[in-house]
């Protein structure tokens, strides 16, 4: 198994993600505390690493993201899934869906759509976990 590559940070950031084949634009939004190129790397950041957020391909060696997303979701409720992938196909989004991840954003979409698809997934997080004033 390949060892994680971890980036240090200066500050705290206010989300902290493992993505799983990222593509670049991903590094300009939001702060990288680990990075994975497999799904069983991507459940060993995930346990050591306790991200916010994980943004990961369908389809990765080993452990494919359906199944990690699975995993994830059933070990570790508190960390969002966001799958991406170029198949971008009702039943693998349905799958997804199934199999615990909060988005799915086409890979074709990546560049452009990024910014919305972590909007609206946070923008539902925080009403959903908002306390009453």
């Amino acid at each position: 198994m390949r060892p994680l590559k971890w980036r240090s940070q200066a500050v705290t950031p206010s989300v902290r993600q493992v993505p799983a084949q990222d593509t670049g634009c991903i590094r300009t939004l939001i702060d990288i505390v680990g990075q994975a190129s497999d799904g069983l790397e991507v459940i060993e950041a995930v346990a050591a690493l306790h991200p916010d957020l994980v943004i990961m391909e369908v389809h990765l060696p080993y452990l494919d993201g359906l199944k990690a997303s699975a995993l994830i979701a059933r070990y570790y409720p508190d960390v969002l899934i966001l799958l991406m992938s170029a198949d971008d196909s009702p039943k693998t989004r349905e799958q997804g869906r199934i199999q615990g991840a909060h988005a799915f954003i086409p890979k074709d979409e990546l560049i452009a759509g990024m910014p919305q698809a972590l909007g609206e997934l946070f923008s539902s997080l925080f009403q959903i976990t908002a306390k009453p004033a």
